[in-house]
């Protein structure tokens, strides 16, 4: 059974498809939000601070310890294949880059081959 658009059904669009699996129509569910759910209705504040990139909740310094060991993460997948990246570093030259901690605080800029590598080789070596 698939639930779909009472809409679609109306007008055709669900027999159209040809789908195995009948379509049900509902109805009334455009006003339904975040608060209607009854496990997981929090709408927290969520603040980023542009400069330090600290992330606050309501307030309150969201922190959590950085990971030990990150296996089959995206750095995985870039060091394997180099044609990923076609942008350009638009962090300072002197910036160390052979850190995760450094890494992030250029989340906002491109990094290139050659970074990457360093990054990658500090990581495995930690």
């Amino acid at each position: 059974m698939n639930f779909v658009s009472q809409a679609s059904i109306d007008i055709g669009n669900y027999a159209r498809l040809g789908l195995q699996r009948r379509g049900v129509g509902v109805r009334g569910c455009r006003t339904i939000g975040k608060a209607d759910l009854v496990r997981n209705n929090a709408t927290p504040q969520i603040t980023v601070n542009p400069d330090t990139y600290e992330v606050f909740v309501d307030g309150e310094l969201a922190t959590c310890e950085p990971a030990e060991r990150l296996p089959l993460t995206q750095l995985y997948f870039i060091v394997g294949t180099p044609t990923l990246l076609t942008t350009q570093h638009r962090c300072s030259p002197r910036s160390n880059l052979a850190t995760p901690s450094s890494l992030r605080a250029c989340s906002r800029s491109r990094t290139v081959w050659s970074s990457l590598l360093r990054a990658g080789c500090a990581m495995r070596q930690s």
